[in-house]
């Protein structure tokens, strides 16, 4: 087997050939199935595995279990904060090393001089719209999609992670306190792996405090031999070859979108949605099917079960 990508062939017992698929593992692929554990499986066996979107990573977030995670070291502030003051930056940054999700709760960072108090008393939140770490975990750049749901905080990153624009940050100084050097702190937190790279990197904003986490990965991993998990009732529409022209537009250029929209049952309409990217990331979102009009040019080729095309 080659590492990116191949022709799978399925013959009968007569060698007659029943059905074939070349997978690959980049563009629109799942990147799970890519040497993270999960099987690609196909939604519906009615849907054309040609194209990628008809493909999903198996579901393996049932399949781990929370753990404890720990660590005790030495703060020392090995950077000054001039001309901003030091407290600006007593931060703690997390960030995943490559494509991943991973579950976090009960965050808990305590000075041994005083193990009872909790300096990130929102350990388990996400920040959203102050752009700031105060209030709980501010996650940008590739781990922009990372939230707080009922079981804890979701880190899920879509690229490599570092100590600047792609991380989750909160402040370590505040109401319950603040970190000071040099001093005794432990890192204590519950996780649990979901998919794709298992190691999660922590540390203090000047790096003296911190370390490498790895989060076990179950062995069941896959769904050889059994039903697929991600598996859909009834075929559904495709989406691929998306892509806009320019590819970064300015203010005052018109974009045109196109894809390849692929169904088993005749499409009727095919709808563009779009809205402005803002700060805060809630912009209304406006929906196109025109084909054509308003702020984007909307050039979509839809094939349904008669190999008609509409645009």
């Amino acid at each position: 087997m080659r590492n990116g990508g191949e022709r799978i062939r399925l013959e009968d017992a007569n060698q007659n050939l029943a059905d074939t698929v070349i997978y690959n593992s980049g563009g629109q692929w799942p990147t799970g199935p890519d040497g993270m554990g999960n099987s690609l499986e196909l939604m519906h066996p009615a849907m054309d595995n040609s194209q990628a979107s008809a493909w999903r990573a198996s579901d393996e977030s049932g399949k781990s279990v929370f753990q404890t995670f720990t660590h005790t070291g030495t703060y020392k502030e090995l950077r000054g904060g001039a001309p901003t003051p030091v407290t600006a930056y007593k931060e703690l940054l997390l960030n995943l090393v490559s494509d991943g999700h991973l579950v976090l709760r009960n965050v808990r960072l305590t000075a041994a001089a005083n193990p009872a108090v909790n300096l990130i008393p929102n350990g388990d939140v996400t920040s959203h719209g102050t752009g700031t770490g105060v209030n709980g975990f501010l996650c940008t750049g590739t781990h922009c999609l990372s939230d707080t749901l009922s079981d804890g905080l979701h880190l899920i990153s879509y690229g490599s992670g570092d100590t600047k624009a792609n991380k989750a940050e909160v402040d370590v100084t505040g109401i319950a306190g603040s970190v000071a050097a040099p001093g005794t702190y432990t890192l204590s937190f519950e996780g649990r792996w979901v998919s794709g790279m298992p190691l999660l990197v922590a540390q203090t904003w000047d790096r003296s405090f911190g370390r490498v986490f790895r989060f076990p990965v179950p062995n069941n991993l896959g769904t050889p031999g059994v039903a697929n998990s991600r598996v859909a009732a009834a075929p559904v529409p495709t989406v691929d070859e998306l892509m806009h022209v320019p590819a970064v537009p300015t203010s005052t250029q018109p974009v045109t979108v196109t894809a390849r929209v692929s169904s088993v049952d005749p499409l009727v309409t095919v709808t563009l949605w779009e809205r402005l990217d803002t700060t805060t990331g809630n912009a209304t979102w406006n929906g196109d099917d025109s084909g054509a009009g308003g702020r984007d040019d909307c050039a979509v080729s839809c094939e349904g079960v008669d190999g008609g095309a509409d645009e």
